[in-house]
């Protein structure tokens, strides 16, 4: 399988390459099996580099796939690049490892290839982060194409 973005990577100080377009595997109102069918079809198209967290709540379907792919040779984990997120509520020192375990299990993995922290600071486990947004404003409208609109309030849990 060819792929999509071959050539277009950027180089990390670790000398590994990073494809320079991943498809996002954020929160997603489909069912399980349609976000696994659109993870499937982001690999089918040639995408090689996908983004997930923890609060996404998609990583156990990514990790069917993956262990689908994987397990018949479709691919060799070598030529994907997963990024994954450490929770806002996570970024405890006590809770690192765990929540980068938990992930692991989930993505059935071995490893990722990159893992960031998602927000730069440290939020209580089960706060509700709301988004204001002023009735005027333009985020509304930008919003509402991902689904925001009709609840501006995160549960970060």
């Amino acid at each position: 399988m060819r792929n999509l973005i071959e050539g277009q990577s950027l180089k990390l100080n670790t000398g590994a390459l990073m494809p320079a377009i991943a498809l996002g595997m954020s929160a997603r109102e489909e069912s399980p099996e349609e976000t696994s069918a659109y993870f499937r079809k982001g690999l089918e198209i040639g995408y090689r580099h996908f983004d997930t967290a923890s609060v996404y709540r998609t990583e156990s379907m990514m990790g069917e796939v993956l262990e689908d792919v994987l397990n018949s040779g479709t691919f060799k984990r070598e030529e994907l690049f997963i990024t994954s997120k450490l929770a806002p509520s996570q970024t405890h020192a006590d809770d690192v490892i765990l929540a980068l375990r938990t992930s692991l299990s989930q993505l059935r993995l071995e490893y990722v290839d990159l893992y960031l922290i998602h927000f730069p600071v440290r939020i209580k486990a089960g706060t509700k982060l709301t988004i204001p947004m002023p009735e005027d404003s333009f985020c509304p409208s930008i919003w509402s194409v991902y689904g925001r609109c009709s609840s501006n309030a995160w549960n970060l849990d």
